[in-house]
């Protein structure tokens, strides 16, 4: 038997102190660290917990040491990588997870050393269900995981399968990432220490080989454990571990999907709903990286010349800066989550000044701007409801496409500055592409004098786009559009597909009129007291229904839509509610915006379901299934690596999951913008809104068995602040519909006003796929990730374009057809390449 030692250090960048302070200490061990190694011989290796931006670090105030520390890494003395940061999970996006590697390999190319070419995800709390597709997409050797695995694997490798049958060979450090960490114990104690780990591995390790990890967060290695080397107890790495265990290629138990099970250690699940404003930002900054900027700057370079590299590099890598799981997750102390807010509002604010910046090529110098182009940023033909501002020349306004009038809502005039600055104080929603219009003309016009008074009207209609059109509207003067005060009884709506009516308490019905379904109560609120912290909820006393009053109803409608526009309180908080309908919508929009004035709560929607076994969300690259009800009795080995309560799992086990964009029980979907978090009870879908706590960890709460983290106040996660919360409600005729509500709901089109008129298509790409990236690669090469959610097909790329096969690494792979048969669920990685 061989046992490999691995010495490592996991160093959470910040959590419950500063960066600042963890970057010192890091300083401080990385000096003594590189003092000493040369002299050590028997000390082989060093492994820098996985995430380049630890270099990055360390090399900004040491830049003397760079090469001295380059020349460790090129021995392999010191071993960095895979990725740019350790990321959480579940509340990022599967092109974020990639772009996090792309970015480190960018950094190892630049410093010509090589990353560790394993799947090394230690502590994140559980594993996204497409993991396996992105870790064999980026062509790692095998997969290291803790948190989450449970009951489906207990032995120490297993092949790990995403939902649409990639798979990975993976380690599973079922015993922790810090197994044999040495944590101040005398040499004594760390021997027994390490017979017990091995008694304990060989009872489940799959091969002749053992592995340790001499290591623990932000722990200093100690060069003395070389003592303990000898012919069968080797230093090691996690690749030379992978190629021993694999080698044979025998066969695994085989894991499906998402791991996210708490019976052995906890997955500290109730992170989606902390210090939600962190992810709404995170989530608005992601799909305008993912899905404007990006195809953009194809256009940009190739039509304009022009390329914005720099400013999506650096909006990128702040935004990967705020995924690491404890700051993204807000599971930190009020300082950290301060700066982590910043980072994301630097990338977020950074993201909308270039997409303005690209849109300004398309944009004539022109003032009489009689025109209204606007930009499908969907892959899908889309019908949903748009709105942008419009300069004000006393005016009202009408909008025709050739001569046809197209109903539209025109709202009273406003300053753009207070509208820009109620975005910039106001986290949530996607008001900002409404703006981006004026947000041009400030970053242009000669003199900002002007616009600081400048006046906008919103104009709000609804119209069919194809996927990726541009069209032209003209402007014609018109009469003013009023809007009148009306009671409950008007707040109604019907089109062919629904009946939708406006309760008492701020809830609505809906009748589904293809299928003679009726869901009534849809959206209704509820709040309970929470005396948990940033990890967990825990019960404060009952979840009850919150019945707020209409104080104020305002409905504005024409013969295409209708806007209904509700202002109540709950406990002191106020809030304003806009239900949004239209002719060609299967549902409702969603706009909730609350200034929180409630202290350790939560706060949840409830839309009801049918009676099913099964729900379903979305992943990172397509459908994750959940059960409605967990047994909550598994019999399980304590064999983890805490000593719990035989009687009960680590984490409270209950059917409360995390989303990417929408749930599912595939007669309805509910798709939200940064909301993630969702529960299933007695066949309702329960979303969480708001979630306000008081601590960081706690020691004695009745939903987890053991502290999560230091116990520190955290008056910040209180959110006590204005939130704007959007999310959609729709009827599904058949699955394929799913992911393309969720593409139009998400991409709101830009609509620019110009004085030229623009009839043209963004990208001549196949039809019904749902693409995930579409990025440069080069001058001459861009690349298209997408999915065939519905059956195979064939699909055709234009003949003028050379299509490669390619991976997640975005490398050229072989030259293939231009037509090409995709299977279902199967993940594409194809470069188009001009002839």
């Amino acid at each position: 038997m061989k046992v490999h030692i691995i010495t490592h250090t996991h160093w959470d960048r910040e959590w419950y102190v500063s960066n600042q302070l963890l970057r010192h200490r890091l300083i401080n061990m990385m000096d003594s660290f590189l003092n000493e190694i040369e002299n050590e011989k028997d000390f082989k290796y060093f492994m820098l917990d996985g995430q380049l931006i630890v270099l990055e670090d360390y090399l900004e105030l040491r830049p003397e040491k760079k090469d001295l520390l380059l020349n460790m890494i090129r021995n392999g003395k010191i071993i960095i990588g895979p990725w740019y940061i350790l990321p959480d999970e579940f509340l990022i996006s599967g092109e974020a997870l990639i772009r996090n590697f792309l970015y480190a390999k960018k950094i190892c190319e630049n410093y010509d050393i090589k990353y560790m070419n394993i799947g090394y995800l230690p502590d994140m709390f559980g594993h996204s269900a497409y993991t396996p597709s992105i870790l064999k997409g980026l062509d790692f050797k095998s997969a290291v995981i803790w948190r989450g695995v449970g009951e489906k694997c207990r032995k120490t490798e297993f092949e790990w399968y995403s939902e649409n049958g990639d798979f990975i060979n993976t380690i599973n450090l079922y015993r922790g990432y810090f197994n044999l960490a040495k944590s101040g114990t005398t040499f004594e104690d760390f021997y027994k220490k390490l017979n017990y780990e091995i008694n304990e591995i060989s009872k489940n390790n799959t091969s002749d080989n053992i592995l340790l990890m001499n290591g623990i967060d932000h722990e200093i290695p100690d060069f003395k454990i070389k003592k303990i080397f000898s012919k069968n107890i080797i230093h090691s790495t996690l690749e030379n571990y992978s190629d021993e265990v694999f080698k044979h290629k025998k066969k695994f138990k085989k894991v499906y999907g998402e791991l996210k099970s708490p019976l052995y250690e906890p997955i500290l699940k109730d992170i989606s709903s902390s210090r939600i404003y962190l992810k709404l930002l995170n989530h608005e900054s992601q799909i305008l990286y993912e899905r404007y900027i990006e195809p953009l700057n194809i256009i940009a370079i190739k039509k304009y010349k022009k390329n914005f590299e720099n400013e999506i590099n650096y909006g990128w890598k702040e935004l990967l800066k705020s995924q690491a799981h404890d700051s993204i997750g807000g599971c930190s102390t009020d300082s950290v989550g301060k700066e982590v807010e910043v980072r994301l509002k630097n990338s977020f604010d950074n993201a909308r000044s270039t997409l303005s910046r690209i849109l300004n090529n398309f944009i004539d110098d022109s003032k009489n701007k009689n025109y209204i182009n606007i930009i499908n940023m969907s892959e899908y033909e889309n019908n949903d409801i748009y709105e942008f501002y419009l300069d004000n020349n006393k005016d009202d306004y009408e909008l025709y496409q050739k001569n046809e009038k197209i109903p539209c809502i025109i709202e009273k005039s406003q300053k753009i500055l207070n509208i820009m600055d109620k975005s910039e104080n106001t986290v949530g929603g996607n008001n900002y592409i409404k703006e981006i219009n004026q947000l041009n003309s400030y970053l242009t016009d000669k003199s900002i004098i002007p616009f600081l008074e400048k006046c906008v009207k919103k104009i709000t209609f609804s119209l069919k786009l194809k996927p990726f059109e541009i069209i032209t509207l003209e402007l014609k003067k018109s009469q003013k559009i009023s809007t009148h005060k009306k009671n409950i009884n008007n707040a109604t709506f019907e089109n062919k597909f629904i009946k939708f009516k406006l309760n008492e308490d701020l809830s609505f019905d809906i009748e589904d009129k293809i299928k003679n379904t009726n869901y009534n109560n849809l959206n209704t609120f509820f709040y309970s007291k929470d005396i948990g912290d940033e990890y967990n909820y825990d019960y404060g006393g009952k979840e009850l229904k919150v019945n707020p009053k209409i104080k104020s109803l305002k409905i504005k409608e024409n013969e295409n839509m209708k806007i209904i526009e509700c202002k109540s309180d709950f406990k002191n908080s106020p809030i304003t509610i806009i239900y949004k309908l239209s002719k060609n919508l299967k549902g409702v929009n969603i706009y909730l915006n609350i200034k929180n004035k409630q202290k350790n709560n939560r706060f949840r929607s409830s839309f009801k379901i049918s009676k099913n076994n099964l729900i379903y969300n979305d992943g990172y690259y397509g459908l994750v299934e959940h059960k409605t009800k967990l047994n909550n009795n598994i019999k399980f080995n304590n064999n983890g690596p805490y000593k719990l309560n035989k009687d009960t799992s680590a984490e409270e086990i209950i059917p409360r999951y995390t989303m990417n964009k929408f749930v599912t029980d595939k007669k309805i979907q509910i798709i939200t913008r940064g909301l993630y978090e969702y529960e299933i009870i007695e066949n309702e879908i329960y979303l969480t809104l708001l979630r306000s706590v008081d601590s960081l960890s706690k020691k004695n709460i009745s939903t987890r068995q053991i502290e999560a983290g230091p116990n520190l106040k955290t008056e910040d996660s209180q959110i006590i602040r204005s939130i704007n919360l959007e999310y959609a409600f729709r009827i599904i005729e058949n699955e394929k519909e799913l992911f393309k509500n969720s593409s139009t709901y998400s991409l709101h089109p830009i609509i620019l006003n110009n004085s030229k008129i623009i009839e043209d298509k963004l990208f001549d790409l196949p039809n019904d796929i749902t693409i995930y990236a579409l990025k440069i690669i080069n001058n001459n090469d861009y690349l298209i990730r997408f999915v065939n959610h519905n059956k195979t097909k064939t699909i055709k790329f234009d003949d003028k374009y050379n299509i490669y096969f390619s991976n997640m690494r975005e490398d050229k792979i072989k030259i293939i057809s231009n037509v090409l048969k995709v299977e279902k669920n199967k993940i594409y990685n194809i470069i188009i390449s001009e002839k």
